[in-house]
This record gives C-alpha cells, sequence and structure tokens, in this order.
C-alpha cells in the first residue's frame, strides 16, 4: 500500500472510531428513552427475566463506580468504546499485515484504550484527592457560621473546582430525592476511594448517630489529610525515577518489536517460524512481566 499506508490507516481508524462512538451514543440515549416510555405506558413494575436483572444490578454497581464517576460513562458505551478499539485496528491490521498483524493492532488498539481511561480515572481521582483538604475546611468554617451538614456542603460545593464539585452535588442531589444521606454519603465514598475522603464520611457517620462538633472533628480530620497528603508527596517524588524506569524498560522492547514487525516483517520472521525463536519471545515476555513486578514492588515497599 507504499509509504503513505499507516497514514491512512491511522486516519481512517480515528474516523471510524469517532463515527461509531457518536452513532453508539445516539442508538444508547433513543434505546434509553423508549424503555423509560414503555415504563410509563405500563404503569407496572414487569418480571425481567435472569438475563436482565443480571445486567440492571451490574449497571447499579457501574453507577456507584470511581469509573462511572470519572469517566462520565455508561457502562455499554465504556465496554463499546473498548470494543470499537479493538475491532477497528484489528480489521486495518488484517487488511494490511494479515493475522498477525491485526492480532497486534488489536491488542495494541484495546490495550491502548484501556491505558488511556486508566490515565483519565487517575488524574480524575488524583484532582479529587487533591482538593478534599480545602473542601472540609470550608464545609467546617460554614458549620462554625450556624450552617446544616447539607447547607455547608452546597455552599462551599458551588465553590470547589471538578470533579469534588460535581460529587458532592450528585450527594445533594440524590438527598433531595429522598435517599438516605447517610447512604449517599457511602456512594460518595464508593465513587471516590480516597482514604482520605473514607475516613471524614465515616466521622461524619459516627458524629450524626453520637452528636458533639462536627467542625472540631472536621479540623482535625484535615489536619491529618494534609499530613498524609505531604508525606505521601514527597515519596512519589523519591520514587519517581524507579516508576519511570520500570515502565520504560517495560515497555521499550515491545514498541521497538512492533516498529520493526510493520517496517519489514520478515526481519522478525525467525522468531516466529523457528522453535528456538518462540521459546526466547516466550523467555523476553516472561522476563518483562517478572521485571516489571519486581519493580513494583520494590517501590510499593519504600512507599511510592
Amino acid at each position: 500500500m507504499g509509504a503513505a499506508a499507516p497514514g491512512v490507516l491511522t486516519a481512517l481508524w480515528v474516523l471510524a472510531l469517532g463515527l461509531g462512538w457518536a452513532g453508539w451514543r445516539s442508538w444508547q440515549d433513543r434505546k434509553a428513552v423508549r424503555r423509560r416510555l414503555a415504563r410509563l405506558v405500563r404503569g407496572s413494575r414487569v418480571e425481567l427475566p435472569w438475563w436482565r436483572q443480571a445486567v440492571e444490578r451490574y449497571r447499579r454497581r457501574w453507577r456507584r463506580s470511581q469509573r462511572a464517576a470519572s469517566l462520565h460513562l455508561r457502562a455499554e458505551e465504556y465496554w463499546g468504546a473498548i470494543a470499537l478499539a479493538v475491532l477497528v485496528p484489528g480489521l486495518l491490521g488484517l487488511l494490511w499485515r494479515g493475522p498477525a498483524g491485526g492480532l497486534i493492532l488489536a491488542l495494541a488498539g484495546g490495550g491502548g484504550t484501556v491505558a488511556w481511561f486508566r490515565a483519565r480515572q487517575a488524574r480524575w481521582f488524583a484532582q479529587g484527592e487533591a482538593e478534599l483538604p480545602e473542601f472540609f475546611r470550608g464545609v467546617s468554617s460554614a458549620m462554625r457560621a450556624g450552617s446544616s451538614l447539607p447547607q455547608a456542603l452546597a455552599l462551599v460545593a458551588e465553590e470547589t473546582p471538578e470533579p469534588l464539585k460535581g460529587e458532592v452535588e450528585r450527594v445533594l442531589r440524590r438527598q433531595s430525592l429522598g435517599y438516605g444521606f447517610d447512604e449517599v454519603l457511602t456512594e460518595l465514598a464508593e465513587r471516590l476511594p480516597s482514604r482520605d475522603l473514607n475516613l471524614a464520611v465515616t466521622a461524619i457517620m459516627v458524629q450524626r448517630e453520637v452528636g458533639g462538633s462536627l467542625a472540631t472533628v472536621l479540623d482535625s480530620i484535615v489536619e491529618a489529610i494534609v499530613d498524609r497528603q505531604r508525606l505521601r508527596n514527597e515519596i512519589r517524588t523519591l520514587t519517581a525515577q524507579g516508576r519511570l524506569s520500570g515502565w520504560i524498560l517495560t515497555l521499550l522492547p515491545p514498541a521497538l518489536g512492533l516498529a520493526i514487525w510493520f517496517l519489514d516483517p520478515a526481519y522478525l520472521l525467525p522468531f516466529l517460524s523457528a522453535r528456538a525463536g518462540l521459546l526466547t519471545l516466550v523467555y523476553v515476555v516472561v522476563s518483562l512481566a517478572l521485571g516489571f513486578y519486581v519493580i513494583r514492588l520494590i517501590i510499593r515497599r519504600t512507599g511510592g
């Protein structure tokens, strides 16, 4: 297909992915509207088949998960995006380099999409966790000024940046719809699974049962959160080189292998056609996995 083939295939991949994503979301929105209208027309709850019940349970768990909060996607949208990221590159690789190329590009597309989702999720989590001290400091000040806990949460949430603002507003909306306050706080801790937030939520729930000055408790929690975050940041700074080395040493050989494969497949044929080559590939993969695991283990032992 010539030297321009990679660029053309990449452009087709991006175009197909975008069109498929837009079509999928539009179809899901129409499906949701039809389902709600059907429930209104029936006027009564209908017993669903077992597989639909399992799907609904999974959707409920998904809505309470960190992935749903950080990615702003429904479960079917998340898995649909991964499926498109696997199928489209796989088909393009199949047309370009045969079954082996299709398999490699399918794995690369799916793995890259999952990695991108996880990076977004980690960035969202880090932003939300960094906002906790100022948020609870503001809640404590508002309660000292005479506001109730829900009023203090609403007041401080208006001045809090995303993503914590959206999560707190979700808590207040669900409480206004009749959900219990402890229940929505528990959902908040599940959608933003931070130890610092879990500590604050636990303290709030205990204080609501036994009484006492919640503002004083929140002040103590803010001090603990600030100390923990400062220590965590120092440790991450000290272990940054080790973490980066682990990723580079693990990803560099596969990246070079993929580049050589698509530039000159015949160069790597001995690794795929001979028994010794296959054993070498297995040894390389196992060694890379073990090396990455050992580096991560050392970093975790040192607190990173």
